[in-house]
């Protein structure tokens, strides 16, 4: 085996374990949002959107790449 062979398959092998981590946190962020409180009321409701808004792109900035 040549040593780019090795380094193609620690590539591959580093990216399966990324995707396992990857749909870990996917599963975990599932299970956070079912648990959510449903909102009660109209202002309830424009506090979580808002939430939701601020967290999202924050979010998108933290992911590396």
């Amino acid at each position: 085996m040549t040593e780019k062979d090795i380094t193609i398959e620690e590539l591959e092998e580093t990216v399966k374990q990324t995707d396992v981590q990857i749909d870990l946190m996917d599963w975990k962020m599932e299970n956070v949002e079912k648990e959510l409180v449903q909102p009660i009321n109209a202002q309830e409701t424009c506090i979580m959107n808002l939430l939701k808004s601020v967290s999202e792109p924050v979010a998108l900035m933290l992911t590396p790449g």
